[in-house]
């Protein structure tokens, strides 16, 4: 059915369709054992879109697996039916890191037993497989029996914090995402809210070894009664009784959220987490009365150690940003949560130790993600800094000469690094009292004037600019000169 069409691919969609449609009717007609339908539905079966062709074939009978919408592909691959190595051997194999029906319904049933269940789990952790664990559970949570969903609840909010990380796509499912998404299909077997509420507050009361999940849950359901969300979303929310738990019910899983925060600060655990900036919102949003005050006391006392203020800032950090390709083209507000930082610790306060930190021999022994931090910190400081009056002022000749002398000095394949967050950038930008993005852009003046652009590129390039820079190339000596005066003027020994 794959194959190239006689005459090519039709430009007419219909006539393609119609062509595919007669090939899988000539497929299906040849065996002598097998009826067309029998044939029909076992390749529907194992090639999902066959079903496309099938369905537009006129007298196609209903499959005994079909739905509405086709093929139940869930009920197909628990019966076995589909990519099934045990039925398909001669043709089939499983892809690494994948799972076999036999073994998820294993594993689904040590559930029983929640050590049993921890312990197959976590081996699924070693193994790298349990994140294919969480996407194919989803297609269990509805023939799970009810007697194993409180223990299944239970160890995932356990444990979730062992599971690695995995973003699939921008669009795709992170892990946190994934446990919530099994979580949540598991409690809706319940219709009662009490029944929803005894079940999570068991799971999360219980969870010593991970806090991640717990909160997160609990951050979910706060969002279902208009809690932690833009005033235009309050407009679609549910009635109370369509809710996964009621107001009231919502209050008391809110409080032991925050008693598991504190229990985690008083330990000492929740300073070694990267996330730490999420709980101290949490924490502040989920105990209106002391909530604020408790959470800005912690972050305080963390950031009096070194380890401790590279904890805070990296927590404070967007590292789903911070881990794109094209980290240096971002602003650093793209970077940091710079005014969540500010809310519960000075920033004044901190920048100097942070600037030392910069500065010291350790520094290039950091994580690419505590480097970022570290970074993007000390640029959004400079840039909240910046008088507000300077912002649209004309640029002096000195800082123009001395933006010049930065990029006549930098190699020309490296010029293209000459980004918002690139320490000479930042450093002038701090000397000229202006943002670290006005500086890039005149450094990217400067190549546009450099490489010869056509003059529709360079429409929005100052004639300052334009001056200096034939100066520059007409007489290189005297602007060398003079830009060596000025470095000596406002920056030698800054």
């Amino acid at each position: 059915l794959a194959e190239p069409l006689e005459s090519g691919v039709p430009k007419d969609p219909d006539e393609e369709k119609s062509q595919r449609i007669e090939r899988f009717r000539k497929i299906i007609e040849r065996p002598k054992v097998l009826r067309p339908e029998e044939l029909s539905e076992f390749l529907a079966l194992m090639f999902p879109q066959v079903m496309r062709l099938y369905r537009e074939m006129e007298g196609a009978a209903p499959f005994a697996f079909s739905g509405s919408d086709g093929i139940d592909l869930e009920r197909a691959f628990r019966e076995s039916l589909i990519r099934h190595p045990e039925a398909f051997d001669a043709y089939f194999m499983l892809p690494p890191g994948d799972i076999s029906t036999g073994e998820m319904e294993s594993v689904i049933g040590l559930a029983d037993d929640p050590k049993d269940f921890t312990a197959a789990l976590m081996k699924l952790v070693e193994d790298g497989r349990i994140i294919e664990f969480l996407r194919l559970a989803e297609n269990y949570t509805r023939v799970i029996k009810e007697s194993r969903i409180q223990n299944t609840i239970s160890v995932l909010m356990n444990i979730g914090d062992s599971f690695p990380d995995s973003q699939e796509g921008v669009f795709g499912f992170d892990t946190d995402l994934r446990i919530l998404r099994v979580i949540h299909q598991l409690i809706m077997r319940f219709m009662k809210q009490e029944e929803r509420f005894d079940i999570l507050r068991a799971a999360i009361t219980h969870a010593e070894d991970s806090l991640h999940p717990a909160i997160h849950q609990v951050s979910v359901l706060s969002q279902e009664h208009g809690q932690r969300l833009p005033a235009h979303h309050k407009e679609t929310l549910e009635p109370e009784k369509q809710r996964t738990v009621n107001r009231s019910q919502l209050d008391e899983l809110q409080r032991i959220a925050v008693s598991k925060i504190r229990e985690w600060a008083n330990q000492g655990r929740l300073g070694q987490r990267d996330d730490v900036g999420y709980f101290l919102y949490v924490w502040r949003d989920f105990d209106s009365i002391d909530g604020l005050k408790e959470a800005k006391e912690y972050a305080q006392k963390l950031a009096e150690s070194q380890e401790g203020l590279e904890t805070l800032l990296t927590g404070f950090a967007k590292k789903d940003f911070i881990q794109a390709k094209n980290v240096n083209e971002l602003s650093v507000h793209s970077l940091i949560d710079f005014d969540g930082i500010n809310l519960f610790v000075s920033a004044e306060e901190i920048e100097p130790r942070v600037r030392e930190i910069r500065q010291s021999e350790e520094f290039s022994a950091f994580g690419e993600l505590q480097q970022w931090a570290i970074e993007a910190f000390l640029a959004a400081y400079i840039r909240n800094r910046t008088p507000a009056h300077r912002h649209g002022e004309p640029w002096q000749r000195h800082e123009t000469l001395l933006v010049l002398r930065l990029y006549a000095s930098t190699p020309k394949d490296e010029r293209h690094g000459l980004v918002p967050l690139h320490p000479e950038v930042r450093g002038l930008a701090a000397a000229f009292e202006r943002t670290e993005e006005t500086v890039a852009m005149k450094l990217g003046a400067f190549r546009k004037l450099d490489d010869d652009m056509d003059a529709c590129d360079l429409w929005n390039i100052s004639k300052a600019d334009r001056t200096l820079w034939e100066e520059y190339r007409s007489e290189p000596d005297k602007i060398r000169e003079e830009m060596e005066a000025a470095y000596q003027k406002y920056l030698k020994g800054r």
